[in-house]
């Protein structure tokens, strides 16, 4: 059976469903060079943002905000910072929606 699928906007992509599974014979879309460039970006983004973390912590109050609890046990503080991480994701939305 042959079906016709449209992922990341590539229009009339051939799928063969087998016995086997799925088989995909359309163009390929993630290559190793691609899923590379991917990883490295995603690395490069999480590496930059830990080491600016402290300094927009102080600036922007985050791990501060009503709604992020921390609290002190056996000599050690844990922070959850719920409110800090809605407050992030919803920027974060909202600015990939734009884009």
């Amino acid at each position: 059976m042959t079906e016709t699928l449209r992922p990341f906007g590539v229009p009339q992509v051939k799928s063969v469903i087998t016995g086997e599974g799925f088989r995909y014979d359309g163009p390929s879309i993630l290559t190793p060079a691609t899923m590379t460039k991917w990883l490295l970006a995603i690395l490069l983004v999480v590496l930059v943002t830990g080491l600016l973390q402290p300094a927009l912590a102080r600036r922007f109050r985050l791990g501060r905000l009503p709604g992020d609890l921390a609290f002190r046990w056996r000599g050690r503080t844990w922070i959850f910072p719920f409110a800090s991480i809605l407050l992030l994701s919803a920027l974060a939305s909202l600015i990939l929606r734009w884009l």
